[in-house]
């Protein structure tokens, strides 16, 4: 502010070069492609030189000139380099894809010439890249040993030590060497690449169609994983019975003591609940659709329908252990063992409803004629189905006997990964 008068100033940090010409290049590139193998392998090889004139740059200038510097043309550069990518392709499936990519690249820059030499105010080096670390090169710390040594530059046993370059005996600007460059020597990128075509996609309407309603009825009997063969399964059933003492080792032994750890927070409470009632919701997809699903016979929809009441009966079983059975299993097979084994028979569903009526008569809730329910229906499963006890217990559970007259009704486990789930893992706690 000049008086009354307000000036605005511009300062600048660069002046003008009415001297500047446009900058150049030229470049050769040349190169190979290839591939072997029905493109399983390919690839490209590439060389390539540049060679610039006129390099457009910036040039410092002293600080008591009030300006930084000023662009001028400052001499010519050469860029050289190979690239190097190859691809294969490792495993080509119907659904699955897996190929490696890699890429190598070495690149050398130089300057050719400059005006007049090398440019030590700005870093410039003929034969070096554009951009380099001048400095004064640290080559240790001195020693206690080599006290006097340091002394003669000033220096004592540990601080850093200087290379004297001129060999002079003095550390100054006239020391400093080329320590290396910003350019790397080479780079290699290497890229794996997993491509996988999603095989679910299922969506709701899919329950509608004749081959959904038989996913889903086998995803529900997948959802029994949660707690047949499981360790949650055996630690339900066996924690706090006179069958099990607590060992060195295990995580859950509060489940056999019943201290507050064991509470709704525990996991495997809160596992079981969502698989089961995961496995109780599909069920009830089945039972809601499957009278309006064209293309299966009437028979089977009845089947399917008895199944799935049959396994959401028992999740509820385990769930409340008396929240009483819904009377679908007339439509279950009236057999020993299933026409595709491990499906629900009514063998199977009386056995189950039989359990409810026991379970029922022995808790808060129990009725009168609890037990008088449940008896006919366990002589019924005794008697009608061709089941009997085998001559020797141990025969039950030996390998490769799994289907036999004791088996009232085995869980099965699907291959097929749509409609699987896990579990299984009761083996590792014998």
């Amino acid at each position: 502010m000049l008086g009354t008068i307000q000036r605005h100033l511009v300062i600048a940090h660069t002046i003008g070069n009415p001297d500047l010409k446009w900058e150049t290049s030229t470049t050769f590139n040349t190169g190979l492609d290839f591939s072997i193998l029905k493109n399983r392998i390919f690839g490209s090889v590439e060389y390539y030189v540049t060679n610039t004139s006129d390099l457009l740059a910036p040039q410092p200038l002293p600080n008591s000139t009030g300006f930084g510097g000023f662009i001028t043309n400052i001499g010519e550069t050469q860029n050289r380099g190979i690239e190097l990518s190859l691809s294969t392709l490792n495993i080509e499936a119907a659904d699955f894809t897996w190929s490696t990519d890699l890429i190598f690249t070495r690149n050398r820059e130089e300057i050719i010439s400059l005006p007049n030499g090398d440019d030590i105010a700005a870093g410039r080096f003929i034969g070096q890249p554009l951009t380099v670390f001048y400095d004064l090169k640290k080559i240790g710390i001195w020693q206690t040993s080599e006290k006097d040594l340091a002394a003669t530059f000033g220096d004592k046993p540990g601080e850093i030590k200087i290379q004297d370059t001129n060999k002079d005996g003095r550390i100054n600007s006239l020391d400093r060497v080329i320590l290396g460059s910003a350019v790397a020597d080479f780079a290699i990128a290497c890229q794996d690449a997993l491509q996988e075509d999603v095989v679910s996609q299922i969506g709701s309407e899919y329950l509608n169609t004749t081959k959904g309603l038989d996913d889903a009825v086998s995803a529900a009997y997948s959802s029994m994983r949660s707690w047949y063969g499981t360790e949650r399964g055996n630690n339900f059933t066996e924690f706090g019975t006179d069958i099990y003492t607590n060992g060195a080792d295990g995580s859950w032994k509060f489940m056999n003591t019943y201290t507050n750890q064991f509470d709704s927070q525990n996991a495997q409470v809160r596992e079981l609940w969502d698989e089961l009632y995961r496995g109780i919701n599909t069920c009830n997809s089945v039972v809601e659709r499957a009278a309006s699903i064209t293309g299966v016979t009437d028979a089977i929809k009845t089947q399917r329908i008895a199944e799935a009441k049959f396994i959401r009966a028992h999740h509820y079983f385990l769930l409340v252990q008396l929240f009483g059975f819904d009377r679908g299993y007339p439509g279950l097979e009236a057999k020993k063992a299933a026409t595709q084994y491990g499906r629900a028979t009514r063998a199977a569903a009386e056995h189950l409803l039989g359990r409810v009526y026991v379970t029922k008569g022995t808790s808060s809730a129990k009725a009168d004629d609890d037990f008088a329910k449940a008896e006919p229906l366990f002589q019924n499963v005794i008697k009608n189905y061709g089941l009997k006890l085998l001559p020797d217990f141990g025969q039950v559970h030996a390998f490769g006997n799994e289907i036999n007259d004791e088996i009232i009704w085995s869980v099965q486990y699907t291959r097929t990964q749509l409609t699987n789930g896990g579990g299984n893992n009761a083996t590792y706690f014998s």
